[in-house]
């Protein structure tokens, strides 16, 4: 955009944007994820704002939450929905006993909790670095951990459908370029799911996770995928050793004939 006096710029990329008057005065959010102040008149540079780490729970902060409640609370809760249908519905499909897809369930959801309750955390530690409130820090990290479960839930049900269709057995025989080319499909369809579902709510300018939501989110998956990952070997690991035959018993020799002729 050429610079001109009915522009005005971010103070942390140096993105210009043009000034006109319905925006005189308000605050808005550089694609960069910088809040700017627009300036009242023409010509004028923005001011630059910051939040208040304490509060954490300005009604402005509320406000501008509310304003939005497509992408900050119903989006999220339909990816909870696919979630739950998902899970219920397909990972009994994959495993060959309900009490291993419970335990899957509870592990996926379980590893997911724990890396977006650390991002959260984290954010808290960081919030006035990063100058976002806290009840901020906590719906990016529920949208997060909705994106994370929903690549999973893709995952599951596609397992399911070449379960159903006879691609996928228990007990086929994987060689390295089978298994390769399998890990290769589920990690697109994680990677395409996890940056379809961040974009659906964090792609806005206004939005305080806009350069942070989606590597976060492929970030969280990819470390909640090695605790899945571990999970999965020792159920395997458990498993054949519990249907393990029992070591058959020694055989005794037959006592020596001591009858007198």
């Amino acid at each position: 955009m050429p610079d001109s006096a009915d522009t005005f710029s971010c103070l942390a990329c140096n993105r210009r944007y043009r000034w006109i008057p319905a925006i005189a005065g308000k605050s808005l959010r550089c694609k960069c994820g910088q809040p700017i102040s627009v300036p009242p008149a023409p010509g004028m540079q923005p001011q630059p704002i910051s939040y208040s780490p304490t509060s954490g729970t300005s009604e402005n902060t509320v406000a501008e939450l509310l304003a939005h409640p497509i992408r900050n609370f119903a989006i999220p809760i339909i990816y909870a929905a696919l979630i739950i249908f998902c899970l219920i519905d397909f990972a009994p499909q994959l495993f060959p006993s309900t009490a291993v897809a419970v335990g899957f369930c509870i592990v996926t959801v379980g590893s997911a909790l724990i890396v977006t309750g650390g991002i959260f955390i984290y954010g808290l530690i960081k919030s006035a670095r990063f100058e976002i409130p806290s009840i901020s820090f906590a719906l990016g990290s529920f949208k997060i951990l909705t994106v994370i479960v929903l690549a999973d839930a893709a995952i599951v049900a596609l397992g399911a459908y070449g379960v159903n269709t006879g691609a996928l057995t228990r007990h086929m025989y994987m060689s390295l370029g089978v298994m390769g080319a399998l890990l290769v499909v589920f990690f697109g369809v994680a990677a395409a799911v996890v940056w379809a579902a961040s974009f659906a709510v964090f792609h806005y300018h206004e939005d305080d996770f806009v350069s942070l939501g989606f590597p976060l989110s492929a970030g969280g998956w990819v470390a909640h995928f090695i605790i899945v990952i571990a999970y999965l070997i020792c159920a395997n690991v458990y498993l054949k050793h519990l249907h393990a035959p029992p070591p058959t018993p020694p055989s005794q020799s037959s006592p020596a004939n001591s009858a007198t002729p």
